[in-house]
């Protein structure tokens, strides 16, 4: 005759079998580790954060950790994944000073609304360092005075290449820009197709915000609307001083300007390779097929 378990025998085996979430991510995942006994675990990233080993990001939760705790704002990291992020809104990376390695992948949804005064507000808030490689779409609203609003960054002083971005960026303070809002580094083969909307004592235009001194802009375009009613431009709303050399802006979408640094074209002629001095079709750009809507697309993507 077939005995059955005693009762308190049959729970205790039961509660074993049941996973927790925690346990549950532990088990795909076998560099997880679970953060002071709470309830949901946080991967461990690979990698040490050297240029030889980068810290290697694959997921939302990697990309929360990134400059933030012991994972440093001067190490290096490497993007493995398109990543859309779920978080209701985005808590900007903290200045960045080592190399941000985007890979060609896209970071989407990313949403971000401050009033804070005097702030930096981008999917970075202010990069020191280096970021490249990188797309991001993202719907930025700022609200602070004094403040500078960018897709990727609110400010740069380090160097960005061959990244691009793609959503809206507003602002009510100092400066809004599809890009960067404030701009004193490097930013070469770069390109918005964001929709910046700055008030009305705010400096707006399609790339940056603003720049000034050591600011240096090259090889790039921008190819969103432009909503600024006194302090507006295709390439940057307002340059205090630097330079801004070999960029394009659609001015049929961005319409008339107060600042025309760079070239404006016709949506047409920014959709033909020959509109483009000196500019890399062979590594760096390219326009085949219908890519990207017509316009320069970046090869690495």
């Amino acid at each position: 005759m077939k005995r059955s378990m005693p009762p308190v025998v049959l729970l205790l085996v039961s509660l074993a079998l049941i996973s927790t979430p925690a346990q549950t991510f532990a088990r795909h995942n076998p560099n997880a580790r679970d953060r002071g006994g709470n309830s949901s675990a946080e991967a461990q990233m690979k990698g040490d954060g050297t240029e030889r080993s980068p810290y290697l990001i694959f997921t939302e939760q990697d990309l929360l950790q990134a400059g933030r705790g012991k994972y440093s704002g001067s190490a290096y990291y490497q993007l493995k994944n398109d990543i859309s992020l779920k978080a209701k809104s985005w808590e900007p990376i903290p200045t960045f000073s080592g190399v941000f390695d985007g890979n060609g992948h896209e970071i989407s949804n990313i949403r971000i609304n401050s009033s804070k005064s005097n702030d930096y507000v981008g999917f970075f808030y202010s990069n020191t360092g280096t970021i490249k490689g990188l797309a991001v779409d993202a719907n930025i609203s700022s609200t602070g005075s004094s403040s500078s609003a960018g897709g990727l960054a609110g400010h740069n002083s380090g160097n960005i290449s061959q990244c691009c971005s793609y959503g809206r960026v507003s602002n009510t303070g100092y400066c809004a820009g599809g890009l960067v809002g404030a701009n004193t580094g490097a930013i070469k083969y770069c390109f918005s197709q964001a929709d910046v909307n700055a008030s009305d004592n705010t400096f707006g235009g399609g790339l940056i915000g603003a720049a000034s001194e050591r600011s240096d802009v090259y090889g790039c375009y921008a190819a969103g609307r432009v909503k600024a009613k006194n302090n507006k431009g295709g390439i940057a709303g307002y340059v205090y001083s630097g330079k801004i050399t070999d960029c394009c802006y659609d001015k049929d979408q961005i319409g008339s300007v107060t600042n025309n640094e760079g070239t404006g074209l016709s949506t047409k002629e920014m959709k033909r390779k020959e509109s483009y001095r000196n500019w890399d079709f062979s590594r760096i750009w390219g326009m085949e097929g219908r890519k990207n809507g017509g316009y320069p697309y970046l090869r690495i993507f």
